[in-house]
């Protein structure tokens, strides 16, 4: 017999590492150590993905080798040779010929090709089959792939192997978060929403097995379901007797003492290790942490359940009754009066044979308030309600409503306008349903209510809370008297929700008028002011996010973008990742990344609750459009835009003249530049009147990278009042243009890459670029497109206009190349003159003209021209 087959060269099957989802690297990497003659065990803990990936080896390299497959199972284990039955000769031969029977049978090779012996759970061999294993390994007879189970006791001669080295061992972690979401895309043909993957993901700890279990049960039960864009999975999990059989092997039989400790954790993880023995025999708990089923930290301070599925098997078996109990018996033990132990004893409490206290509800609603957590905070404040906790807690229960865009609140109100309130319960009340109605989007009744309770409340310290409602229905339309109304309530020294709203309206109006200065200071003043308030704490993202549009609208981008970071410390609820999520979204689309914006912005909505939808979602929906249409998916734009302008909610019309933009935007990339700038200058011309001149900054500046040259003036006189390194690199940009100053086109480029704003940056090297070629500057013109087309690199798909212009021909009149980009998107005669409102016969000589100048027989070429598809 040959010492061992011929080593050859085991292919690298690139064309398979697209199937595996977080396992290409370790694919490479085995597939490699394979080539090289090497012998390989992958292990790890059940269900991480151990025997696919030996199996898509297999596959991988079965047209170049002899793959035989050896699997070991527990049934067999009992019986010498069992795993290798298939080979075994039937001749009842001499123990040890048999084995080398065995050997010889399984490198014997029909076409003469490297064997590859893989051996699936190598942890269930019995003896004589491990001594194989070992004897192919160790003798280098065949290159051998094994799967090994971690924690598992080994046959002695595959533990011999591992121990010598004589097999190359990779251990297979759980996939990560971001594969963890690919795998579940590809198991259900659609990606899942953002909150559903997190859950998932949570829920498995990247266990590719029981990820595609709970993914088969939830599809089945109706939890998870598909809508047009995605899946999404809401309701609590059941366990199914499939899942809770894969998770009841892993974790074995429980004796009652260590069902104590796991059904504990299951009810109130983490635990510190101290409260945990108080609780249960300390012996249990140390022998759950040999056993694999709960981690100790070092310090002892946490004591955890190895697995999240581990808890809900448990609560699943154990039976409401002793569920609650074990809830109650946690409270009392629960250390410590800082904010997260009376958030956990409340949340504890309400679920356990406790008596709700409701002092100590309405105190966790607050902090629930304060983390952002409102469907946690309505919980608790129903209850504090329900048991006697008084008006301020239905005051508390309708703002929250009201925050949350729920029309339950007005049965909460009506309830309060039924009891003796004091008469300042009468005024935050009579506050809160102007708030109310403005909040669920009338906000000519809100303006009602407050005219009313400012005639029935005439003493002094009423004023400054309506004076608030006042700010905020002015700062909602984008109107600068509302400064003047915040000062009222914020000078008279008043707290509590009618003081948050107030701030909230002066820094938002601040940042509109472009005073960059004063929005700063009025966000510090803020943040002093209510860093330890938990009662109106959902304020404070309002406040921040507007903070952060403000700094974007001066072109302080790099300042926005540290505020969205340092935010992230904090977003711990779903709602506050959510509003983390898009304002970075924005951010990122004021650097200049569109083709990311959208599609961060798409995947954030898409995660929204329907209360938000409305209210916040206007903001975000106008970005979507731009973003979409200037990375070339006009498509999606024009969908988006036709919902953007058909949900505008009065509270959110500050945003106006960006969806004048948003239109503006779409009609560029589908080819209609000269309708494009009239919308933005029309966007300008609509902040100016209401003093968004911040806004108005930004719609001129889009005008003129857009090809507008009379912008120059306004941006000028701009300059003189409104704070930040837009204004002024915009106006150098306008004033460029009209005068075909091509240095000054470099320098606003620079500028606008200074800010950050790289896609401004890029349009203004385009125009430089096309300037040049149109005076023959060729030098400078290639010097320009070089700098435009590396700005442009890291962006993604781009197709504004003046990007766009660079790459057509350079003898086309603006609005010949106007006509041409639209005879490239396939539109008739016919349709380029309504858009571009002309007559058929101008359009006709348009095409005429610029199919000559192009050197091109009709329109057909003179599209593909356009669209870079001819020589």
């Amino acid at each position: 017999m040959s010492s061992g087959p011929q080593r050859e060269a085991l292919p690298t099957a690139r064309h398979e590492v697209c199937r595996f989802i977080g396992r290409a690297d370790e694919f490479r990497r085995i597939v490699e150590l394979l080539r090289r003659g090497q012998s390989v065990a992958i292990t790890g803990q059940a269900g991480v993905g151990k025997s696919r990936l030996a199996r898509e080896i297999a596959r991988a390299l079965d047209r170049h080798v002899q793959v035989q497959w050896v699997t070991a199972t527990g049934s067999a284990r009992g019986i010498a040779l069992g795993a290798f039955s298939a080979w075994v000769p039937s001749d009842g031969a001499d123990p040890v010929l048999v084995v080398q029977r065995v050997i010889s049978a399984l490198l014997m090779a029909e076409t003469g090709a490297p064997v590859v012996v893989v051996i699936d759970d190598a942890h269930l061999l019995d003896d004589t089959s491990a001594f194989v294993a070992y004897q192919l390994v160790h003798r280098n007879l065949a290159r051998v792939l094994m799967t090994i189970r971690a924690d598992e006791t080994l046959p002695a001669s595959i533990a011999d192997l591992l121990r010598d080295r004589s097999i190359d061992r990779l251990e297979l972690a759980p996939l990560a978060e971001e594969y963890s979401a690919n795998l579940a895309a590809e198991v259900l043909g659609a990606p899942v929403n953002t909150p559903s993957a997190q859950r998932i993901w949570r829920l498995t700890k990247g266990n590719a097995l029981l990820m595609i279990h709970l993914l088969d049960q939830e599809r089945e039960s109706g939890r998870l379901r598909r809508d047009d864009t995605c899946w999404r999975w809401d309701g609590q999990l059941s366990i199914s007797p499939s899942l809770r059989d894969l998770i009841g092997r892993q974790m074995g039989d429980l004796r009652p003492e260590i069902a104590d400790v796991v059904d504990l954790l299951a009810v109130a993880e983490p635990l510190p290790l101290r409260v945990l023995r108080e609780l249960v025999n300390g012996e249990a708990v140390e022998e759950c942490e040999q056993a694999g089923l709960v981690v100790v930290a070092s310090d002892g301070a946490a004591v955890s359940l190895a697995h999240p599925l581990y808890g809900e098997v448990r609560r699943a078996h154990a039976g409401n009754a002793r569920l609650r109990r074990l809830r109650g018996m946690v409270v009392g033990t629960l250390p410590g009066l800082g904010n997260r132990d009376v958030l956990r004893r409340a949340v504890l409490s309400l679920d356990s044979d406790l008596e709700p206290d409701p002092d100590e509800m309405l105190k966790a609603a607050e902090i629930a308030q304060w983390h952002v957590d409102g469907p946690l905070a309505l919980r608790l404040l129903h209850v504090a309600v329900q048991h006697g906790a008084g008006w301020r807690a239905k005051v508390a229960l309708a703002y929250q409503l009201a925050d949350m865009g729920r029309a339950e609140v007005v049965a909460v109100l009506a309830d309060l306008e039924s009891e003796e309130l004091p008469e300042e319960g009468q005024i935050i009340l009579a506050f809160i349903h102007a708030v109310t109605a403005a909040i669920l989007g009338d906000t000519r009744l809100a303006e009602q209510i407050t005219d009313e309770a400012s005639r029935r409340f005439p003493q002094p310290e009423a004023r400054p809370v309506f004076s608030a409602v006042r700010a905020f229905l002015e700062m909602s339309s984008g109107e600068a008297k509302a400064v003047a109304f915040a000062d009222v309530t914020l000078k008279s020294g008043t707290t509590g929700y009618p003081a948050a709203f107030a701030w909230l309206a002066k820094v938002a109006i601040l940042g509109e008028n472009g005073r960059v200065s004063a929005m700063n200071a009025a966000a510090e003043q803020f943040s002093a002011t209510f860093q330890r308030s938990v009662s109106t704490a959902s304020a404070r993202y309002f406040v921040t996010t507007h903070h952060q549009w403000g700094l974007e609208l001066a072109g302080c981008i790099a300042q926005a973008h540290q505020m969205v970071e340092e935010l992230a410390d904090s977003a711990e609820s779903r709602y506050a990742q959510l509003m983390l999520d898009l304002s970075a979204a924005r951010v990122a689309f004021a650097q200049g990344y569109a083709a990311d914006t959208a599609r961060r912005l798409a995947q954030a909505l898409a995660d929204a609750e329907p209360g938000f939808e409305r209210r916040v979602a206007y903001t975000f929906r106008g970005i979507l459009v731009a973003a979409a249409a200037i990375s070339g998916d006009c498509e999606t734009a024009a969908r988006v835009l036709k919902v953007t302008e058909a949900s505008r909610h009065p509270v959110t019309a500050f945003f106006d003249p960006q969806v004048f933009l948003a239109r503006a935007w779409l009609l560029a990339c589908e080819g209609a530049v000269t309708p494009a700038v009239e919308e933005a200058r029309a966007g300008a011309a609509f902040a100016a009147r209401r003093g968004q001149f911040a806004q108005e900054v930004v719609c001129l500046q889009v005008a003129t990278r857009l090809g507008d040259t009379s912008a120059g003036a306004r941006l000028a006189e701009l300059a003189k009042t409104v704070e930040g390194p837009r204004v002024h690199a915009a106006a150098i940009h306008a004033q460029a243009l009209r005068s075909k100053d091509f240095a000054g086109l470099i320098k606003a480029s620079d500028q606008y890459a200074d800010m950050g704003d790289m896609l401004s940056a890029v349009d203004a090297a385009a125009q430089a670029s096309t300037l040049a070629w149109s005076k023959g500057l060729t030098g400078s013109a290639l010097t320009a497109s070089a700098r435009a087309r590396e700005l442009a690199k890291p962006l993604g798909p781009i197709h504004t206009p003046a990007f766009t212009a660079m790459s057509v021909p350079p003898v086309l009149t603006g609005r010949e190349r106007e006509v041409a980009m639209l005879v490239a998107q396939g539109l008739s005669n016919r349709e380029i003159a309504d858009r571009l409102v002309m007559s058929v016969r101008t359009v006709e000589g348009h095409v005429l003209r610029a199919s000559n100048k192009c050197g091109v027989r009709d329109r057909s070429d003179l599209g593909q021209i356009m669209r870079g598809e001819m020589e």
